[in-house]
């Protein structure tokens, strides 16, 4: 059972789960952990999460004379350094590329050679993607030689990766998504572009505009073939007009889009009441060469305390911070201990 650490959502299916994390992807200053027994993997981003769980994880493929590693000992032909771990092997020759030394595959009859770690990459997870099981040999543990076995010949497993029956029994799972969950993620999105990638009002209005019609056009085409579909399976007008009636008002992004999101104030409306947002107060500059009107923005320093100082977990944290402060120091005036509570503050990482 995979559980997530944000929600608590749990699923039975690695393929769910990862598909669950995409509703946190614009978490910020969150590490997504990878969650299969044994790999203690965190990735910084949902991309580099999903690209691992598909490479490392996926279920074994039936393939006869699919190639194995020696894991017992496997000796680094360029130092003296001794791996028992495939990951480990393939991390410690991406350091050797990273330090300006080329190196060979070291899987067996491939002799390919690399000097850039996303090229050795890429071509491990290319070429290389399909073994079974792995086989360990005692008569060559010493000697870290790449053994060619039968697939269909061995029961034992690669570490960490899933058997197909595994994964295929739990397939049918459906990805629970509440509308709480994905108007959250939505407005992460929107509050991303604004704070973090600093783009303008305009630009971000301009985006949600154009998508909302774009989704518009897709839904446009969808329907008529729904429909379609329903009336083929001999689905009554009344039903059919009832399923068309539900799947257009519960579309969750056009809905959201409409309402929250559907202006710039409306939108600080959703992040105030959701979110500790501090509002940037913008400042007219006056007009450029063009005739442009141009502002620049800031956020208030009092602001910021304050809503820094409604969370609980921010609140002890400085006091603790403070309690360990020299006597003779708690008479300077200073800022938040020069950041040292922050670190630790939970709602500001996971919510921000």
């Amino acid at each position: 059972m995979y559980v997530c650490k944000l929600c608590n959502h749990s699923s039975g299916s690695l393929k769910r789960f990862s598909e669950h994390f995409s509703v946190h992807r614009n978490v910020m200053n969150f590490d997504f952990p990878c969650g299969v027994p044994g790999c203690n993997r965190t990735f910084r981003n949902y991309s580099s999460f999903k690209t691992h769980v598909h490479r490392d994880h996926q279920p074994f493929s039936r393939k006869k004379d699919a190639q194995f590693f020696c894991v017992s000992t496997w000796n680094c032909p360029l130092c003296a350094v001794k791996c028992e771990e495939i990951h480990d092997i393939l991390s410690h020759l991406r350091v050797h590329i990273k330090h300006g030394v080329e190196i060979r595959c070291p899987f067996a009859n491939c002799k390919k050679r690399f000097s850039v770690r996303s090229s050795f990459a890429s071509h491990i997870s290319r070429v290389h993607n399909k073994l079974d099981q792995i086989q360990l040999d005692s008569t060559s543990s010493e000697t870290g030689t790449v053994l060619t076995e039968s697939a269909q010949e061995n029961n034992q497993e690669f570490p960490g990766r899933l058997h197909s029956s595994d994964e295929e029994s739990v397939t049918d799972d459906e990805v629970d998504v509440s509308a709480d969950s994905f108007k959250h993620s939505l407005s992460l999105f929107y509050l991303k572009l604004e704070a973090k990638l600093l783009l303008p009002n305009s630009t971000i209005q301009e985006i949600i505009d154009t998508v909302q019609d774009i989704h518009a056009l897709s839904q446009q085409n969808l329907i008529p073939k729904l429909k379609k579909k329903l009336e083929g399976i001999g689905i009554t007008d009344d039903e059919v007009t009832n399923v068309l009636t539900l799947f257009k008002s519960e579309d969750l992004f056009s809905a959201s889009n409409c309402k929250e999101f559907r202006s710039e104030s409306t939108r600080k409306s959703h992040f105030k009441a959701v979110f500790d947002y501090v509002s940037p107060t913008e400042i007219y500059l006056g007009e450029d060469q063009f005739g442009k009107q141009r502002f620049c923005q800031y956020i208030k320093i009092q602001d910021t305390l304050k809503a820094l100082f409604k969370q609980n977990s921010f609140i002890k944290d400085y006091k603790e911070t403070h309690k360990a402060q020299p006597a003779l120091q708690r008479t300077i005036l200073r800022d938040v201990y020069d950041g040292r509570a922050f670190p630790k503050d939970e709602p500001l990482h996971s919510g921000h």
